[in-house]
């Protein structure tokens, strides 16, 4: 029988304590323990984080893992209301000047948003956008046209870019508008019209995933390079109402209907997307933390079946020591 040296050219040493240093796919006899040990990539988890001040749906996020925005919502009467996180509470903030739901918004600072469309019950779009400083809201460029339940990208106050959405007629919709800071353009169309979908990325290289059609949930993804959209590879599971945070290249898929409503986690590599650990409660017309990473993500509220105010954060080391099995 072949040994571990004669396989791999070095003996297996043994410690008292974990070794520095170390590498992936290392291997030790931990003395302590009296195990074997490897060092493997983490395999990532979600975690409960504070809870928002008031439970809420479909309202939009922005920030980071620890420094997060939340806006507007579809719950009334609180569609105007927004909070902060700082890591573990949330804080009540000024609200929107006006009251829209079904909105869409962007943003990578708990200083600096964009809440754009939406509609004004019973049902009328509208394309009325709003920018947040930090401590005020100011109504800025409208929209070239009225639309509610876009997807957006994590842009910033001066580059964001919504896409897709709903209309009466015709209902599903496959336009994109880039903002600059003060006025909206249209740029080039979705390949597929959708809308309850999500995004990630900047207005450079940004993704486009899941959806409804109306009827038919979506598995799509296309790929935007600044000036056109590529069909790329499927999500793993069709749904809508799901929350996108992060890069083209790196990017998660949180929750959303399948139906039913659901806790799937999918990241992305930049080719093709993989399911990792779910959340903690499943969850549809949720929010995130739009400038998140495949091993750091928050996200916020959502519908359960009734409304929640539920915060959960994923965190995914890059490397965990892990005992081997020796069966």
């Amino acid at each position: 029988m072949s040994d571990y040296k004669t396989i791999h050219g070095i003996s297996i040493r043994d410690y008292t304590t974990d070794p520095d240093n170390l590498i992936e796919g290392q291997v030790w006899f931990d003395k302590t323990a009296k195990a074997l040990q490897f060092q493997a990539a983490g395999a990532g988890a979600w975690a409960t984080g504070g809870n928002l001040n008031t439970a809420r749906n479909g309202q939009l996020g922005a920030g980071t893992y620890t420094a997060a925005l939340m806006f507007a919502s579809d719950t009334s009467p609180t569609a105007q209301t927004n909070e902060s996180y700082n890591g573990s509470a949330w804080t009540e903030l000024a609200d929107l000047n006006t009251s829209l739901i079904k909105s869409t918004g962007f943003g990578a600072t708990t200083s600096a948003a964009i809440r754009c469309s939406g509609a004004t019950p019973p049902g009328t779009a509208s394309a009325l956008t709003e920018s947040w400083n930090g401590s005020s809201w100011t109504e800025v460029g409208d929209q070239n046209q009225a639309t509610e339940q876009r997807g957006s990208v994590s842009g910033t106050t001066t580059a964001g870019l919504i896409f897709g959405g709903q209309l009466p007629n015709p209902p599903m919709q496959d336009a994109a508008e880039q903002w600059n800071g003060s006025a909206w353009t249209e740029v080039g169309d979705l390949n597929t019209a959708r809308y309850l979908f999500s995004g990630s990325g900047t207005t450079t290289a940004g993704l486009a995933f899941g959806g409804d059609t109306d009827p038919g949930k979506k598995a799509l993804t296309e790929s935007w390079n600044g000036s056109s959209w590529t069909e790329v590879n499927d999500l793993s599971t069709a749904r809508d109402t799901l929350i996108g945070y992060g890069t083209s290249s790196a990017s998660f898929a949180v929750g959303g209907s399948t139906p039913p409503i659901s806790a799937l986690t999918e990241s992305w590599n930049g080719s093709s997307w993989t399911e990792v650990n779910d959340l903690s409660t499943a969850r549809s017309a949720l929010s995130s933390a739009r400038v998140g990473t495949p091993t750091a993500g928050l996200v916020f509220a959502g519908s359960t079946g009734s409304v929640t105010g539920a915060t959960e954060e994923f965190t995914d080391p890059s490397f965990s020591i892990k005992t081997a099995d020796t069966d």
